[in-house]
């Protein structure tokens, strides 16, 4: 999958998330490829190969994090793990005092 596809279709969910009241959203994607095989004295007995992908999110909101995870790239799954990791961090803020912040450096 071309990952730039989903560039445009995050950035208005995390425009979503931040209209509602979040300090700050990311997504780190992964994507990975592999092969598994399976020896039996030597000899090849299963083999298989495939690709894996998914994110994980973060959303800042008054201080506290919340944290989820899309176990796929479809769009309906990212925006349903921003939309938990945002409720998280909701639900942290009114029952602590959370005093985290995300400080832009310059290069």
């Amino acid at each position: 999958m071309e990952l730039s596809i989903l560039r445009d279709p995050v950035r208005k969910v995390v425009e979503k998330i931040v209209e509602r009241g979040a300090e700050f959203a990311d997504i780190r994607i992964e994507s990975a490829e592999g092969t598994y095989l399976e020896l039996e004295n030597g000899v090849v007995k299963t083999s298989r190969s495939g690709a894996e992908s998914g994110a994980s999110i973060r959303v800042l909101y008054r201080g506290c994090w919340g944290f989820s995870t899309a176990s796929s790239l479809n769009i309906e799954d990212i925006e349903k793990a921003f939309e938990d990791a945002y409720r998280a961090a909701r639900s942290l803020a009114t029952v602590s005092r959370c005093n985290r912040r995300v400080v832009k450096l310059d290069p």
